[in-house]
Formats: structure tokens, C-alpha cells, sequence
């Protein structure tokens, strides 16, 4: 790892978790960034950063904060940073807190996380959100220990708790028409007010405009 450990001890590499920072948009003004179609076919990982993107790095705050701040949140970033890491590092954090209160929290109230990809929920959209949403639980998850989520459980808070859905990967829904119809999906249920769902949707950068009615404070 490129970070020093403060312990004695080995560690398991499926243990540690690189805490993530996030930048607004429009404080991420890259020359990579504008040609989209050619960056999709580039090796992002092997890619140098510019100039420009190292000088965001004092204009970002820690996600833990981020996350307290917004009802939603689109996370976009380059292949290999940690975009679905960080999504399961959410919803693992939130389960645990639920089952051990005495737990600190990564928000300041508790929340029902669930983690769904983004092509699942693309593959079943359905004439409602709550149908939307059971229908990728059940093909994603199928029979819970617990039982089947019904999708009236969408439509409501869970025990005086919102949801808080992380939507991972919008770029691994391959045709752009199934992408259209999610985001257009998404846009609507995130600009509800009081609603009892957050969403939090993580993609690498698509084609300019695409993702702009997601764009902003929420």
C-alpha cells in the first residue's frame, strides 16, 4: 500500500479502507474530462494526473461529511478511485450501526442502507418506484433471511428511518437509451421533498450532459 500503517501487525488487505474525500464538480476542471466518448476507452488507471486536477485536492472534504450534508449525492470518478468501495463501505458501516447501536454511526441519524447496481435496477424498471426497486432487490438478493422486501416497504420509512440506497456503477449500463431511462427515473425520485429514500449514485464520467439532471445540492 502507498499508506503507512500505524501498527505493529499485518494487517488483511479486505480489512483496511482508504477513508475517500469528494470535490464538487465544478471545483474539477480537467482537459480529460471534456473529451468523455475518448476517455470511456482509455486506461484511466495508468493515466497521469494534470496540473489542474492536483490543485482541487485543498477543495475537498471527507465523504463522512459530505454524505451528513445532502439528501443525495452523485459521485463521479476515473476507474480504480474507489467509487463502489466506497458505496460498500456505506451500506457495511449503516448495517453494523443498525445491529450494534452502541456502534459510532457514519450519519448523524440511522438510516436503512441498501446497495443495488445500477444495470440491475436499469434491467427492471417497472411502472412505480417501489415496483422498480423490489423488482431489482428480489433478482439482485432473492428470499432474505428475513423474508421478501415487499415493495410497499419503499414507501415508507422503516421504523421512523429513511432509506438510503446507494446506486452503484451508471457507466456499466451499456446502451445509453437503458441509462436515459434510469436517469430520468432517478432525477424524479430524487427531487422529491421529505421523501423517506436517499440515493447516492456513483458512475466514471459519461458522455457531456448526460448526468446533469442529477447535478447539484440535493
Amino acid at each position: 500500500l502507498a499508506y503507512p500503517l500505524r501498527c505493529a501487525h499485518r494487517v488483511a488487505l479486505s480489512s483496511v479502507y482508504v477513508r475517500q474525500n469528494l470535490a464538487a464538480a465544478a471545483q474539477v476542471i480537467s482537459p480529460r474530462l471534456r473529451d468523455d466518448d475518448r476517455l470511456r476507452d482509455q486506461d484511466l488507471e495508468s493515466t497521469e494526473l494534470g496540473e489542474e486536477e492536483r490543485q482541487v485536492s485543498g477543495l475537498t472534504q471527507p465523504f463522512d461529511e459530505v454524505i451528513d450534508q445532502h439528501d443525495h449525492l452523485l459521485v463521479t470518478g476515473a476507474a480504480g478511485l474507489g467509487k463502489t468501495a466506497l458505496g460498500q463501505h456505506l451500506v457495511s458501516g449503516l448495517s453494523e450501526s443498525l445491529l450494534e447501536p452502541e456502534r459510532p454511526s457514519l450519519l448523524s441519524v440511522p438510516h436503512v442502507p441498501l446497495i443495488l447496481p445500477a444495470r440491475v435496477l436499469a434491467n427492471h424498471m417497472r411502472g412505480s418506484r417501489s415496483d422498480t426497486l423490489h423488482a431489482a432487490v428480489t433478482s439482485e438478493y432473492g428470499m432474505l433471511a428475513g423474508g421478501e422486501v415487499s415493495a410497499s416497504s419503499f414507501d415508507s420509512v422503516v421504523l421512523g428511518m429513511r432509506w438510503l440506497i446507494v446506486v452503484d456503477a451508471l457507466d456499466e449500463i451499456p446502451e445509453r437509451g437503458e441509462r436515459e431511462k434510469l436517469l430520468t427515473a432517478l432525477a424524479a425520485w430524487m427531487s422529491s421533498v421529505d421523501d423517506p429514500l436517499r440515493f447516492v449514485v456513483t458512475t466514471r464520467p459519461l458522455s457531456p450532459g448526460e448526468t446533469e439532471r442529477l447535478s447539484g445540492p440535493r
